[in-house]
């Protein structure tokens, strides 16, 4: 019977660290994704008008599908075409659209979001709930509010969003679905809004599977965005299969994407490489770890040719497996020699992480007993990562467990602390070891 590990959750370092499976797709869709405004209120010029884009030769709406990605925060939407040939509805909206407009513009992502909810509002009163105005005003919305905090204290918040943008996107997937021809395009940016929302709410892996599968669906019919690329959408439908256990289909989607990847940035790109690393996490799993090594060596060296700075978090997390792949093998040379390739500078205070730790051993008498308890501790982490000057803040029932709690602490691994490019002790981390009887 063995005590386990009570930390800080590692959730807020993993995001800042860019670990999740597609941090470059996710950043290039957030500025795509900021859909265009389409009013569809008959046909351009006729009788009753409608809201035109901008003139030739002005700014990009970085929404429109297909588009590339532009730098612009905000979506475009431009000048009324002519605007007094709008009814008062049509008019109501296109002000609140731009007010939305200004104040994403200048960062203001609170008054955004509300004038996201009252464009949306609008245009369900004066377009329709089906129609594909209202399902771009959903999607922009539904962008917004992906946006949450991810710090784990205000966990419950950044729940309650990302739920709230499941909704919108459901939403605005619907719209679409009822219109005799969908917007293809349109509703590939949604299934992939859908997919992501779905990701980071507890529960809901099979609806972000069932969001990716549709997008590959619609790539193979053709009309669809350059962005967010086929290769991506099979690396995010990868990991939704491995979060659920599915090595098989994890390791068949991160594959195809791996043969994407190398047909259009190159074997040796970047994208492949990071892609190979999350295969050999499927090897690691597996416990072929003579492949899992042969992957992660494979996967440094693609990132040293690109010139990947060491503290890059794809560069961190193949040393950091391979400490952990090494110490499995016996290997403590090449352990010793990854692990003084990490570094922990990226990393706030109480989130230092364990590259290594064993469990500790559940104390005899208190295992017969059946009593649980837990010890908190506090310590050093020398330049070299290991755990130095250990000694018991606390501990409940006292005396019961500290011994117990030490000795483990005393085989973790940390990753070395550098500043200015010089590795350094840290002092005063501590960690709580809690002692539980599993019935």
């Amino acid at each position: 019977m063995n005590g386990h590990l009570l930390t800080r959750s590692n959730f807020a370092s993993h995001q800042r660290r860019g670990m999740g499976p597609l941090p470059i797709a996710y950043s290039a869709f957030r500025s795509l994704a900021l859909v265009y405004m389409v009013f569809l209120l008959g046909c351009s010029g006729a009788a009753g008008g409608a809201f035109a884009p901008e003139a030739a030769g002005s700014r990009a709406a970085p929404g429109l599908p297909g588009a590339a990605p532009s730098q612009s925060s905000a979506a475009s939407f431009g000048a009324a075409a002519p605007l007094g040939s709008a009814g008062g509805g049509e008019q109501e909206i296109l002000e609140s659209y731009r007010r939305y407009q200004r104040a994403l513009d200048a960062g203001e992502k609170s008054k955004a979001r509300a004038e996201a909810e009252r464009v949306v509002q609008l245009a369900i009163q004066n377009l329709g709930p089906d129609h594909k105005t209202t399902a771009a005003m959903w999607i922009n919305l539904a962008e917004l509010q992906l946006a949450g905090d991810e710090n784990p204290k205000t966990w419950p918040q950044y729940r309650k969003t990302n739920e709230q943008a499941l909704h919108s996107f459901e939403q605005a997937i619907k719209s679409l679905k009822s219109q005799s021809e969908p917007d293809t395009a349109l509703l590939y940016q949604a299934y992939w809004g859908l997919g992501r929302a779905a990701q980071r709410v507890p529960g809901q892996g099979r609806e972000a599977g069932k969001s990716f599968d549709a997008m590959l669906e619609l790539a193979r019919g053709g009309g669809t965005p350059a962005e967010p690329s086929v290769a991506s959408v099979l690396m995010a439908r990868g990991s939704v299969a491995h979060k659920q256990g599915d090595l098989t289909d994890a390791r068949r989607n991160w594959k195809r994407a791996l043969a994407l990847y190398s047909e259009s940035d190159g074997a040796r790109s970047v994208l492949a490489g990071y892609t190979i690393f999350l295969l050999g996490n499927l090897d690691h799993s597996g416990r072929n770890y003579r492949g899992a090594e042969q992957k992660y060596v494979e996967a440094l060296g693609i990132f040293e040719e690109e010139k990947l700075s060491p503290g890059h978090p794809y560069v961190l997390a193949a040393h950091e497996r391979l400490v952990v792949l090494y110490n499995k093998l016996g290997n403590e040379q090449a352990m010793e020699k990854h692990l003084l390739q990490t570094r922990a500078d990226d990393l706030a205070d109480g989130d230092q992480i364990p590259l290594l730790r064993s469990s500790p051993q559940y104390p005899r008498k208190a295992l017969s007993r059946a009593t649980g308890g837990w010890v908190s501790l506090a310590f050093t982490i020398d330049e070299n990562g290991r755990v130095q000057d250990a000694v018991v803040m606390e501990s409940e029932p006292a005396g019961v467990f500290d011994e117990s709690a030490l000795a483990a602490l005393a085989q973790w691994r940390y990753r070395p602390r550098v500043e200015n490019g010089v590795r350094v002790p840290r002092e005063n981390v501590t960690v709580v070891v809690s002692y539980d009887i599993q019935k």
